[in-house]
């Protein structure tokens, strides 16, 4: 009869396949969500200022909302160091770089949709 317990190499711990085992350990805090497109990080990477700080803050919004388009606070920036003038100029040149579109409007945080890259 096959017996998968006497299936490892040197060195490898044996595998646990008892009925009774303990489910993977639960991750609390915040994170990152993904998948995250690396060559949109990368863009972002290449963009002046605080651009690739604001691209996490959106990425790991939009996981938190199960989104692609997130209202940015300033109280969530704050978090990462970033400033509303900061903000509104990672903003501008994310947009300009056709990496997100911004929808403003007075008095209000900007609602901001992420954009996928070509290629």
């Amino acid at each position: 009869m096959f017996d998968p317990r006497q299936l490892t190499l040197p060195g490898m711990k044996k595998p646990n396949l008892d009925s009774d085992s303990k489910p993977p350990k639960r991750i609390y805090g915040r994170f990152l969500k993904g998948p995250v497109p690396l060559n949109w990080l990368m863009t972002t990477s290449r963009l002046p200022g605080k651009t690739l700080e604001v691209g996490i803050a959106l990425w790991f919004l939009s996981g938190v909302n199960k989104n692609l388009s997130v209202r940015l606070s300033n109280k969530l920036l704050s978090e990462f160091g970033i400033n509303r003038y900061a903000k509104h100029r990672a903003l501008r040149v994310m947009e300009e770089a056709n990496l997100i579109s911004v929808f403003r409007k007075p008095g209000r945080s900007p609602v901001v949709t992420i954009l996928e890259l070509d290629g």
